[in-house]
């Protein structure tokens, strides 16, 4: 047998440090003693999940597999070459998601020629669907496929990389080409949902924790935790388990608690809560409880990056939301996860639970610790081009959120490769599903000088495949969309209000005001400039008539200013008060710089 080299590539969706340090203290509701600057940068656990797995199986064996510290960032071809000339790398792991899919697929495919020495490419992770596409053909500089849960299929890899044995072309989760006398190769899969689980991953790869905080000594490290598998529902927007089955497993045969014990040990502090439905088991409001003991009584900062709650509302989620708060554990926000609060377009992207639930929940923290904790900022989570949504709907979806004092937290409908209403033949024509690869502009920043810089630079900015049409909204639609959402948001979400007992009490002026924006000359410009581009290049945003990009809000930012006298007018029309109507105008002024971006030739 050998001993091998293991490099990891999966750039986070974080950029690097100086596009991610920005404070939030305006958006937490922590007291103020304990408001973090948001700078964190996620850790892809899988390597050790599968070393974890390898170890528990195959413990004569694992001392012949090093790992070495995964690449976290996004790197160009010659510094991934660098890296695996320095580390003497025998295989190069790449995991797949939404958010870094066409870049490594552009910035591996050369790796192998510049590397010139034997080297295994394996790609994996959520979106790797190379069982139902030819990606063998697509992309012959990879050797090998792992489709689904990877922890028994790199095993199997494995142990024929290091020679203790030949791979079975029968191994599950992995893609295999089964070559039979003279005919063609002939491609086989079969899947398997893993289960035996039932270890810590970090626990069992404390050295390889350590490495990976040795190598980012100076980034603020958050860790992806999860304590069971899977999904039972079927929500046609996700793509939980790889899009191959419903099934879920709790990990059993450890204690929770020792785990959570471990990582306050190690500093293991930012959490991001990676179960699709935490709150679903008992035990998940003790181990909530163990990382309160830990804050309250070792000098410990757990703390959630982002949470996942059950999607059903029940006790344990009522009790875990309730100790998230009291207890200071929202980094920087709190939040609902709906995706609508129309049951009919629930229903149609067969999405559990409903929005009178959830409203009620987040109603009843306000009314406990409103005035307690000067908690006033709860966000719901919005997916902005669902089946079943309309211009008219979607609008109805912010009144809605804003007139209760929530904030909307809106991400576009991604089309996740093993997400149903990818797959799905019959889903998609039942609502007539048109997708496209669309420059990401509602949750990520642009790079790029011009619309034309943006749309000539896709592996600095996020291009993903998206919803751009259904029977429900046109591709206009769609634009008007995310114009509504992006008006709301300058108008109503600003660091300075908020939102339970500001916005909320003032709606009755806000409303009536954001309509007649809407009807300005400004906003329906806006419109129609977005949406040439975003027919011409897919980039969602507009050049200023000096033709420079105009985008993240501040075309919005323009239409405000350049309509204040409208806002005044209409503010004065229904009564607001004095005091309120400073507030928000000590914003809006400040959108002078925006003035001219909308200037017509």
């Amino acid at each position: 047998m050998k001993s091998i080299n293991v490099a990891f590539y999966s750039p986070s969706i974080e950029l690097d440090k100086s596009h991610r340090t920005k404070s939030w203290a305006g958006y937490s509701n922590r007291t103020k003693s304990k408001v973090r600057t948001y700078d964190n940068l996620m850790v892809n656990p899988t390597p050790y999940y599968l070393h974890g797995y390898f170890r528990k199986h195959y413990p004569d064996h694992a001392k012949y597999i090093n790992w070495k510290p995964s690449m976290l960032l996004r790197r160009t071809t010659e510094q991934i070459v660098e890296f695996l000339v320095e580390n003497d790398i025998d295989v190069l792991c790449v995991s797949l998601y939404v958010w870094n899919l066409h870049h490594c697929l552009e910035v591996v495919k050369d790796v192998k020629t510049l590397y010139n020495r034997p080297l295994k490419i394996v790609f994996g992770g959520p979106s790797c669907d190379a069982s139902k596409d030819d990606w063998e053909e697509k992309y012959p500089f990879v050797d090998h496929f792992i489709v689904g849960q990877g922890e028994k299929a790199w095993s199997n890899l494995a142990l024929d990389f290091i020679g203790a044995q030949t791979l079975d072309p029968s191994a599950t989760n992995i893609v295999h080409f089964v070559k039979k006398g003279d005919s063609p190769p002939v491609k086989t899969y079969e899947y398997e949902f893993i289960r035996g689980i039932h270890y810590s991953p970090f626990m069992e790869c404390e050295d390889l924790i350590h490495a990976v905080q040795e190598a980012y000594k100076d980034e603020n490290l958050a860790w992806p935790y999860e304590t069971q598998r899977g999904c039972p529902y079927h929500c046609t927007f996700c793509d939980w388990n790889g899009g191959q089955s419903n099934k879920t497993q709790k990990r059993k045969e450890i204690s929770f608690i020792d785990e959570i014990d471990f990582m306050a040990k190690n500093k293991m502090y930012n959490i991001h809560i990676s179960d699709a439905n935490f709150g679903m088991w008992d035990v998940d409001v003790e181990i909530m409880k163990r990382m309160v003991y830990h804050n309250q009584n070792n000098g410990a900062d757990f703390n959630f990056i982002s949470f996942n709650l059950s999607k059903i509302i029940n006790d344990n989620y009522k009790q875990i939301m309730r100790m998230i708060i009291e207890h200071d554990f929202h980094n920087t926000w709190v939040k609902l996860s709906v995706q609508d609060v129309h049951d009919d377009v629930l229903k149609a992207i067969d999405r559990p639970g409903n929005w009178k639930e959830a409203k009620d929940v987040g109603l009843a923290m306000y009314q406990e610790f409103a005035h307690k904790k000067n908690f006033r900022k709860i966000f719901v989570e919005l997916i902005l081009g669902l089946p079943g949504q309309t211009v008219e709907s979607y609008v109805e979806n912010l009144d809605e959120v804003y007139s209760n004092g929530f904030i909307p937290r809106t991400y576009p409908f991604l089309l996740l490769r093993n997400a149903p209403a990818t797959y799905d033949q019959e889903y998609r024509k039942k609502w007539d599903i048109k997708d496209d690869l669309i420059f990401e502009t509602i949750d990520m920043e642009l790079v790029g000088g011009t619309v034309e810089e943006v749309y000539n630079n896709p592996l600095k900015n996020f291009v993903y495949h998206q919803i751009t049409s259904c029977s429900t909204f046109t591709e206009k639609d769609w634009v008007r969309m995310t114009c509504a959402d992006q008006l709301y948001r300058r108008i109503c979400s600003r660091i300075a209000w908020p939102a339970y007992g500001f916005i909320d009490v003032n709606w009755k002026h806000l409303k009536p005001m954001i309509q007649k924006i809407m009807n300005s000359d400004d906003y329906l410009y806006v419109i129609e400039e977005r949406y040439k581009n975003y027919k011409k290049y897919r980039v969602n945003a507009m050049n200023s008539t000096e033709g420079k990009l105009i985008a993240n809000g501040n075309d919005m930012s323009s239409v405000i200013y350049r309509n204040i006298d409208l806002i005044e007018q209409s503010f004065n029309e229904t009564g607001m008060e004095q005091e309120f109507k400073e507030q928000f105008f000590e914003v809006y002024k400040s959108f002078e710089y925006a003035k001219d971006y909308l200037n017509r030739e």
